[in-house]
Formats: structure tokens, C-alpha cells, sequence
């Protein structure tokens, strides 16, 4: 029986897993990624507006008012907390020729155990 590989959790990446051509990557890389899903976590996190302005401003970009920022912030946070109870989001993601420059998305769970199984299919 073949062994299941190791589902990885927030796995060191390069920079670029996203954002570079399959066919330009190494062979050593494909090697380590090509069908294998990995789980990637986002937790719910607000930027202070003070970061927020400096942030914008530095980009020079229009800067809204404080009170829509945090207005536009809770409707933000109540609709994330609704669909991510625990306030994590598990994406599963893999490098399976789906897009021509990253990983594909294959789904997202509001518990690491159905990411979990999604990656073990994946792989299987």
C-alpha cells in the first residue's frame, strides 16, 4: 500500500508559489509540490485605522473617514464570523496544473478536520 504523503499546515512556501509560470519552476520543486495539497490558514485580524491611513496614504490613495472605517470593519467582521465561527478559515490549496501561475483553490472549511479530508482525497 503506498504511503499517504504529510498533509502540511501554513507550510513555508516561496514568495512566488502564486505568482510564477509551473513551467519556469525547478524540477527539484515540482518534485515537493506537484499533487500535494496543503492547508493554509487566515484568522481574523483588524488593522488599526491609524495603520490603515498610513498605509493608503503612502500608496496615495483616498482616505475614508474613521467612522466608516470601523463602521465598514464590524459588518466585515460580523459577515467573517458567521461563515468562520472559530475565526479561522482553512483554505486547501495544490499545485495540480489548475491555474498556469499557482496553487488551485479546491475549498474552504470552518474546521481543519474537513480540510483535512479534502487534502487526503487530493492526494489519494
Amino acid at each position: 500500500m503506498p504511503r499517504q504523503k504529510k498533509i502540511y499546515i501554513n507550510p513555508k512556501v516561496p514568495q512566488w508559489m502564486d505568482f510564477k509560470d509551473i513551467e519556469e519552476r525547478s524540477e527539484s520543486h515540482l518534485a515537493k509540490w506537484w499533487g500535494r495539497a496543503y492547508i493554509r490558514t487566515e484568522e481574523w485580524s483588524s488593522e488599526p485605522y491609524q495603520e490603515y491611513k498610513a498605509r493608503l496614504l503612502d500608496l496615495g490613495y483616498d482616505i475614508e473617514s474613521e467612522e466608516d472605517y470601523n463602521k465598514r470593519k464590524a459588518e466585515y467582521k460580523e459577515s467573517w464570523f458567521k461563515s468562520w465561527p472559530t475565526g479561522i478559515r482553512y483554505d486547501v490549496r495544490i499545485l495540480d496544473g489548475g491555474a498556469w501561475d499557482r496553487t488551485t483553490w479546491k475549498g474552504s472549511f470552518n474546521n481543519l478536520e474537513e480540510a483535512i479530508s479534502l487534502c487526503k482525497e487530493l492526494m489519494s
